[in-house]
């Protein structure tokens, strides 16, 4: 091989390994100069260098006054060069010159620009520590992120380049930054990587390793910074030229990729964390479980095969329900089904249970990574641009990216949640929001790439949400909805790859595309149905009804015509729509007075209804600037979705041709190889010409790639995204079809509920905050065509700041903070509540409300008053085995409500009693009810319930109509 071969040896306190380098260097034949910088050495290297001075005439010695950095001693050396090609050699022995010949032979083919030394590539042999190689694996997926060059090593000291092509690259780091500088630069000019094996053999740090954890961090910054577009005057850049390299592999201006997903993980993990810190739910070490036990024993009771947490009617408390022979929580099973594998962790390791509110922050990390992976999908560019537009267009994005993710994330009712007692209630309604960021995620990706995975995905979280809280089915459903939509207006699927519903260019539907639409959506459909018939299952087992989710059978002591309205009827469900429509507009827009379980109350809520309904005004929820943003969500969505409709019906005209991948990406063409003038009529632009595209890399000698399609046929590219607009648009119109439909469903919900309280509207959550994002997508469309959209973006997300700031300290409850314990705590608390045995009567009677009372299963507060026998609207009592329910009743005459016994009614369970017989007696009246027809609620102990009142009077809790003397629901067993 002939001397073509320039090595620049940077030299920094290597005075035992420099004259063996050397004289490794000098013995090889292709070896053409050889330039040494010694770096201001401290020991006595330079001496050894001078040593070497007229041996050989290949052999030139510069030198740095002081330490200045191995990227420096290479820029120093740089114009000394004449040999075309540059490698740069470290000192210390770890690199073989024996590798030269193949680091060249690419080069010298004409194969590539630069060769890279893989220590850890197919063929490689390289001795290092496990850290050493953790690192650089972590730094090589980053830089294949941030360049999209699919490196194995891009830290290897082994570097191999045109000469022109190093000397034009402006290089600026001094230090060890030069490794991550260089091929980021090498990746915006198109230049063709290719990689080699190499023989690698380590130092350690007490060898003279001078690589510090420090310089990875560094090394980061560095691709960071240079794979930014750079702000320069003119509208585009040209790169330079390449010598020795055939015409049709001249350099194009490549474009990294998209940031991989897992580039979010440390954000998301420092968002998880810090939230559950920042918010006082994990306030001091060990001090992270939930005062409320009841998920940790949903857990426990999942893991030894059960669902009911306990079968034992001692363990029931307030909120709770007995049903089908066990103790059961209302809150849904989705959140111990999350908490399931963490305690299966725990378990193994030795600790349990696992800490509650760890969960909780997992589940945080898990939702932040989902968002800010599908935020930068769609918004961060795919190619750097080279213009000062496309550079501040990028700004712009990135704005956006920082100011909505944090804005989602961080939404202010959800921080406003965090900030309270934090039990239960708020837990599940926190667990919603998560599912629900998930669900916009999902629609996110799936606008981004509509394919039949990413389709079903999504259907899988819907389905899941249900398990989470019911109102989540409203969600689900909006969002497989408007995922069908995006996947109709987008692509259809097949096989895993998008896939044009079209033939040519034309954007007007087609029969096969429809057929492959059909097929991955009844997949979906099929995946959400399983996780519905899932729920529903479990609901029949736990509650007896599938469409029961525990809230008509929990036992609320003292919340008498609440427990009336969920189990009867109420009046409110025959509300007038404008009234209903007012008084839930007012619980979710309009400012509120803090008051607890009231039914009528003027002060509450300027727009309350006066029909009777239980209600509660706890915390505030959202103001008008909501609304205005979630309608302009759906204005801009409205207005996406009729621009896509009326691109895909009308047609297309005949020259049509396909966005070329600078249109894409927002770059004008390098050239006139990229004029789409002389481009046929059909045919894509990348196969008309080199024009940008990802820079690729070879392995070893395998045969150089092109750019260029080989054929027509190859020309379309299936996993090709269409235009970055197009893409932001559909993803706007999706949202807002998200948002709208579940803000539908759960207004109609809500209308005319029984019950209402400030902490239900908090259900909005999720549609809001995807309508809201549908806006502000629409915002920063409009400021990219703006002049300065950069600035208008920082101005746009300082504005976005100071809102958040003020919406998130309204409502903030003074000195309410969450209420979290340490496992100590918790048993204390566990060990001094007083389980009261069950003595239910075995004859089949109460004579007095003592005696109920007495019976255990809190029926000390079941609304039959113990002194006087006076009995509230509602009315629960727990029998066993029942054949009939006879109630021996006398009126109160001071009572102005009705007392008529007709109007009695009663349950078992979900089962109303059929009314058998109104019977006179001395004290008043003797109504007896038919016993319970299911045979499931025939056996064992049931919970009866009772309305004592018509509904108009199920507010009131004084002078009530019917005081009850005895109650039986069998007769006793004959004596022996």
């Amino acid at each position: 091989m002939p001397p073509c071969l320039a090595v620049i040896v940077p030299c920094y306190n290597e005075a035992g390994t420099i004259e063996e380098i050397l004289r490794r260097i000098l013995a090889r034949s292709e070896v053409a100069e050889v330039v040494v910088v010694d770096d201001g050495s401290t020991d006595d290297s330079w001496q050894r260098l001078q040593t070497w001075s007229g041996r050989d005439p290949r052999l030139r010695l510069l030198r740095h006054p002081h330490n200045r950095g191995k990227g420096a001693a290479i820029q120093t050396a740089l114009p000394h060069l004449r040999a075309p090609f540059v490698l740069i050699q470290d000192a210390d022995l770890e690199y073989d010159p024996a590798d030269y010949p193949r680091l060249l032979q690419p080069l010298l083919e004409g194969r590539a620009e630069a060769v890279y030394g893989t220590r850890f590539g197919p063929g490689a042999r390289a001795r290092t520590p496990l850290w050493h190689r953790g690192g650089n694996w972590l730094l090589t997926r980053i830089a294949r992120g941030l360049t999209g060059l699919p490196l194995t090593d891009e830290a290897t000291g082994y570097k191999v380049f045109r000469r022109e092509l190093l000397q034009s690259l402006t290089l600026q780091e001094r230090g060890f930054g030069f490794c991550p500088e260089v091929t980021a630069k090498l990746a915006r000019l198109g230049a063709r990587v290719v990689e080699v094996p190499i023989h690698y053999q380590g130092r350690s740090r007490a060898e003279g390793k001078k690589i510090r954890w420090r310089d990875g961090l560094e090394a980061v910054r560095c691709l960071w910074r240079y794979s930014r577009p750079p702000r320069l005057p003119g509208s585009s850049q040209t790169p330079p030229s390449l010598p020795h390299a055939p015409a049709e592999e001249t350099v194009s201006a490549a474009e990294p990729r998209r940031l991989p997903g897992w580039v979010w993980v440390l954000p998301a993990l420092a968002y998880g964390w810090g939230l559950v810190w920042a918010t006082g739910l994990v306030p001091e070490w060990g001090r992270w479980y939930s005062a409320s036990p009841y998920y940790r024993q949903q857990v426990a009771a999942m893991l030894r095969g059960d669902l009911a947490l306990s079968r034992d009617p001692a363990d029931l408390r307030g909120d709770l329900c007995w049903s089908e022979g066990g103790v059961h929580q209302v809150w849904g099973l989705g959140v111990p089904l999350w908490r399931l594998p963490f305690e299966l962790l725990a378990r193994a390791l030795g600790f349990t249970p696992f800490p509650d509110m760890l969960a909780l922050a997992a589940a945080f990390v898990v939702a932040g990574w989902l968002l800010l992976s599908a935020l930068g999908e769609l918004l961060l560019p795919s190619g750097p641009g080279s213009s000062q537009k496309q550079a501040a267009r990028a700004s712009l994005r990135w704005w956006a990216l920082g100011g909505l993710g944090a804005c989602l994330l961080a939404f202010p009712p959800l921080l406003r949640q965090l900030r309270t007692n934090f039990e239960v209630y708020e837990e599940a309604v926190v667990y919603e929001y998560l599912l629900g960021l998930c669900l916009i995620a999902a629609l996110l990706r799936l606008a981004c790439c509509p394919t039949p995975a990413r389709f079903w995905v999504l259907c899988g979280l819907a389905g899941y949400g249900m398990w989470i809280r019911p109102t989540l089915v409203f969600h689900g459903a909006a969002a497989v909805l408007a995922g069908m939509v995006g996947l109709w207006w987008g692509n259809a699927v097949a096989g895993g790859a998008a896939a044009p519903m079209v033939s040519g260019n034309c954007p007007g539907p087609a029969a096969s595309g429809r057929r492959r639409w059909w097929g991955p959506v009844l997949i979906g459909a099929t995946l959400y149905g399983l996780a519905g018939g899932g729920l529903y299952l479990a609901n029949l087992l736990r509650f007896g009804g599938g469409f029961e989710f525990g809230h008509r059978l929990n036992i609320q002591p003292g919340i008498y015509g609440n427990m009336y309205s969920t189990r009867f009827d109420y009046p409110f469900q025959d509300e007038p729509f404008y009234r209903a429509a007012a008084e839930l507009f007012g619980f979710l827009f309009l400012p509120k007075k803090p008051t607890y379980a009231f039914w009528l109350h003027s002060d509450a809520i300027p727009t309350l209804s006066p029909t009777p309904r239980w209600r509660e005004v706890s915390n505030e929820t959202y103001d008008f600037g909501y609304l205005a943003w979630v309608l302009a969500g759906w204005g801009a969505a409205g207005l996406c979705l009729w621009r896509l409709s009326r691109s895909r019906w009308r047609g297309c005209p005949a020259a049509a041709v396909a966005p070329t991948a600078a249109e894409r990406s927002g770059q004008t063409p390098l050239g006139p190889h990229d004029s789409t003038a002389s481009r046929p009529p059909g045919i894509r632009a990348e196969a008309s010409a080199p024009g940008p595209g990802v820079p690729h890399v070879e392995l070893g000698n395998a045969a150089p790639k092109s750019n260029l399609p080989s054929s027509p046929s190859e020309t379309h590219n299936r996993s090709e995204k269409p235009a970055t607009s197009r893409v932001i648009s559909r993803a706007m119109g999706m949202l807002g079809i998200f948002s709208f439909l579940a803000t539908a469903a759960l207004a109609a919900f809500y209308l005319r509920v029984c019950v209402i309280s400030t902490r239900y509207m908090m259900d909005f959550m999720p549609a809001f905050a995807g309508g809201m994002l549908a806006a502000a997508l629409a915002g920063m469309q409009q400021l990219e065509r703006t002049r300065r959209p950069g600035l208008w973006a920082g101005v746009s997300v300082a504005l976005l700041a100071a809102w958040w700031t003020w919406d998130t300290t309204q409502g903030m409850k003074a000195g309410q903070r969450p209420r979290i314990r340490t496992w100590d705590q918790v048993q204390a608390e566990a060990a001094r509540e007083r389980r009261r045995p069950v003595r239910i009567p075995p004859e089949g009677a109460y004579h007095s409300p003592a005696e109920a009372a007495a019976a255990g299963m809190l029926q000390h507060g079941c609304g039959w008053h113990p002194a006087t026998g006076e009995l509230m609207p509602c009315v629960y009592i727990f029998v066993k085995d029942p054949v009939f329910l006879e109630l021996d009743l006398e009126p109160n005459p001071q009572s102005p409500i009705p007392a008529d016994p007709h109007g009695l009614r009663a349950k078992v369970g979900l089962e109303f009693l059929r009314l058998e017989s109104v019977e006179p007696t001395p004290e008043g009246w003797r109504v007896r009810f038919a016993g319970p027809r299911k045979a499931r609620y025939q056996r064992g102990i049931q919970p009866v319930f009772l309305a004592t009142v018509p509904r108009a009077f199920v507010h009131q809790s004084a002078n009530l109509p019917w005081r009850l003397v005895r109650v039986r629901w069998r007769e006793p067993a004959p004596s022996p």
